[in-house]
């Protein structure tokens, strides 16, 4: 009996010895302030295994007399460890393997042990900081915070780039960068406050940590942006929203900008952060992206010899990314078969630009022409970002233009025309211009040629001229050779105004070639980059027979990548000149910010001024808006792991609750009630007497972000909406039914352009009040 008792004791200590309970993270609680707010470290709400991460680089770990086995050893920067024991302000740590953790246990006999490091040499979470009160992540961005990354840029900005660093002060600076304007996540701060640990991810995946960017960074870099509440501001022609930036003086607050000047701004920088939105005050306190220095004293000579100036060169840069379509069609008998086609055309370009990172507006405008015009006087229809509109235009002038034609010659100069005058009633004849003509036959042009050539030639327009089949009658063969002399010389005047915004005489072709070369059969086009410095095609087929229609798409698609190809280059080439000590020599610091950032020089180094070129995200001073409701949008921008949390919250309340048809209102009211409990992202510990006496709008907000005022039944706390017989049952339950919708609505529109955005590679996602739970 003994035996056995020794047998079972002696097994007992070996898996002891072999096996140990992992240490679980500690729970989370107050870390310190952060722009005026409480914080919370990044400690996971749900215990877990304890790993920690060396915040610096050449990390010493300390052995000690007592650890026969640990050996001296410095760790890297973000280096993962596991924790093996903690002793007020040391841990002693060993290397981290996902495969030594096991249901929460550890198998110590694996386990190579470093030794002890003190608490405030790592990094103890793996989730940035958050706000006490609400739970929502710190979102920060890189702008200029102080002066002295002016007067020391070298420690702070490295081309476009924020230096960062691998140690809480400016010994080792990183491989890795972030941009000037990035939005990161706060991890740490130093033990002096002067520095920020942080990362382009809002929680450290150990397996993919090597994929992501963490660094030091000077508080001087950085500002807070905010956390998820914000107003966005669309660009509008009329409705005028005023931002202005808080002066010291509270009278001397200044207008900065107008909601009518914002078209160039990305939709990121349209997005003013705020901590509440009331909809008693007409005016809010924000903080917006802005670039404080002023450049319009700077220039570089073109190749001709003449000035670029700054304004001109931002100019150029915001035409270039608007592009203007117009289809100038033949509607006569001849060529109606080709509707279909041009329908088509349009669905394929609808479909297209979305995905298209270089233009920020793309419109289309369509003209028909007709040798009987069948006494229509409206056969144009303006430029437009609303591709169904000006389908149905191509439809109800097939309807309309159905009369008989006295002549095969179709009027092919008017319709060319006309393509011209929509650009130019646009103001747009700097922007990137395409003019595509689909016809078959034309008049006698030889009086009209040089006036098309100019008309073209002043909208710098590139052309396509397509013919859809060929007969023998000379119309035909007349219609190829005024594509060719229009396409020709105007390719070559647009050649002479395309130096005016040309700077490097490497780009300029002296032996330009302005003929049309031949591709396959049928397809001339001009040789651009080869021989030619601009575009331009013109496409026909045999005698007798038909072009096909991929030839069209083809030609459309290949001009359109030529245009933007063109473009691209001339916004380098000129960003270059611009970027350099020529370009930036003369840049100052506005008047407007002076107070802000107290900087004594007159001129701005060129590292800086050259860095925060064509940024509007290089400073985020406060200010405060006037909002005219047509054109502001009250919300919340999530990133993406906040975007899916939402999903899951809204799908748990509707699960639980919405579909559940036997509650009545009390029972839902608790269910509830439980959820936030269950839910609540607050560090703040809420009883469910807590959650009874907040509003519903309240309790709202602290889940989602949304804060906004109401002054119905959501102004109401929730011990109403249990107990009151003024609110009934049907109006409660229909509430928490609408999670449904609005969980799928999220599910469906993430990829959408109203609610996804790119900003700097990473995405965020804009949720306007339409995904807002309200009582109807």
């Amino acid at each position: 009996m003994k035996k056995i008792i020794y047998l079972i004791i002696g097994i007992f200590m070996f898996c002891r010895c072999a096996t140990s309970v992992a240490y679980k993270t500690p729970s989370p609680s107050q870390y310190g302030y952060i722009d005026g707010k409480a914080i919370d470290n990044g400690f996971p709400k749900q215990r877990q295994p304890w790993i920690v991460f060396s915040d610096r680089t050449h990390n010493k770990v300390n052995p000690t007399k007592t650890d026969d086995i640990a050996l001296y050893k410095e760790v890297g920067f973000m280096e993962p460890l596991m924790v093996i024991k903690k002793r007020k302000k040391m841990i002693k740590v060993g290397e981290y393997s996902p495969d030594i953790v096991n249901d929460g246990k550890f198998f110590r006999q694996k386990i190579k042990v470093y030794g002890w490091l003190p608490k405030d040499r790592l990094l103890l979470w793996n989730n940035n900081l958050k706000n006490t009160y609400t739970g929502f992540a710190v979102k920060a961005t890189l702008t200029i915070n102080d002066p002295d990354v002016i007067s020391n840029s070298g420690r702070y900005i490295e081309n476009d780039s924020v230096i960062l660093y691998k140690t809480p002060d400016f010994t080792e600076k990183s491989p890795r960068r972030f941009v000037i304007g990035d939005i990161v996540y706060i991890y740490k701060m130093s033990r002096d406050k002067e520095m920020f640990l942080i990362g382009n991810v809002p929680a450290i995946i150990i397996d993919s940590i090597k994929n992501n960017t963490y660094g030091w960074v000077s508080k001087n870099m950085l500002t807070v942006w905010g956390e998820r509440t914000a107003i966005r501001i669309h660009p509008n022609d009329s409705s005028v929203t005023e931002i202005r930036v808080k002066g010291k003086d509270k009278s001397e607050n200044k207008l900065v900008l107008k909601s009518t000047e914002i078209k160039d701004r990305t939709p990121m920088e349209n997005i003013f952060p705020t901590t509440s939105v009331s909809r008693q005050s007409s005016s809010k306190d924000i903080k917006y992206f802005t670039n404080p220095f002023d450049y319009k004293n700077n220039s570089v000579y073109n190749v001709l010899g003449n000035p670029v100036f700054y304004e001109d060169y931002r100019r150029i840069l915001s035409d270039n990314k608007k592009l203007n379509i117009v289809f100038a069609v033949d509607f006569s008998k001849n060529n109606r078969s080709y509707l279909p086609v041009i329908k088509s055309l349009l669905q394929e370009l609808q479909l297209k630009f979305p995905d298209t990172d270089y233009f920020s507006r793309v419109r289309v405008g369509g003209v028909v022409y007709k040798e009987s015009s069948c006494g229509l006087t409206d056969i144009s229809f303006p430029l437009s970002e609303d591709y169904s509109n000006i389908i149905s235009f191509f439809e109800d002038k097939a309807q309309q233009l159905s009369c008989e034609d006295m002549n095969i010659a179709q009027p092919v100069a008017n319709g060319l025309l006309m393509a011209t005058k929509l650009i130019k009633k646009e103001n747009a004849n700097n922007e990137t211009n395409i003019i595509v003509v689909i016809g078959t036959t034309t008049r006698s042009y030889e009086d009209t040629t040089d006036i098309l050539i100019n008309a073209v030639t002043g909208t710098k327009a590139k052309l396509i001229f397509f013919q859809t089949q060929s007969g023998n009658n000379d119309a035909y063969n007349d219609f190829v050779l005024l594509g060719e002399k229009v396409v020709v010389k105007s390719a070559q005047d647009i050649a002479q105004i395309k130096k005016q915004r040309m700077v490097n005489p490497q780009d300029v072709l002296f032996d330009n070639n302005y003929s049309l070369s031949r591709g396959a059969d049928g397809i001339y086009n001009l040789d651009y980059p080869k021989r030619s410095m601009t575009q331009g095609f013109v496409i026909f087929p045999r005698k007798g027979e038909t072009m096909p229609v991929s030839v069209l798409k083809s030609a459309i698609d290949s001009i359109i990548y030529q245009v933007t190809a063109d473009n691209i280059h001339t916004d380098s080439s000129l960003t270059a000149y611009f970027r350099s000590a020529i370009g930036v020599n003369n840049t100052l610091l506005s008047d407007i910010y002076k107070e802000h950032i107290p900087f004594s020089g007159n001129k701005l180094p060129t590292i800086v001024a050259s860095g925060c070129l064509n940024k509007e995200n290089v400073f985020m001073p406060k200010g405060y808006l006037s909002v005219a409701p047509d054109i502001a949008e009250a919300g919340i921008l999530l990133n993406e792991y906040e975007y899916e949390q939402l999903l899951h919250f809204y799908c748990k309340i509707y699960d639980e609750i919405g579909s559940n048809k036997k509650l009545n209102k009390r029972g839902a009211i608790r269910k509830f009630v439980n959820i936030i409990k269950k839910y609540n992202l607050s560090g703040i510990r809420l009883t469910s007497n807590d959650i009874y006496y907040r509003k519903m709008s309240e309790i709202i907000g602290l889940q989602t972000g949304f804060y906004i005022d109401k002054k119905n039944m959501m102004n109401k706390p929730l011990y109403e909406w249990k107990n009151s017989e003024l609110i009934p049952d049907k109006k409660v339950l229909d509430f928490f039914r609408q999670y449904e919708g609005l969980a799928e609505k999220l599910n469906a529109n993430k990829t959408s352009p109203k609610v996804r955005i790119k900003y700097n590679g990473n995405y965020f996602y804009w949720l306007g009040e339409e995904y807002i739970p309200k009582v109807e």
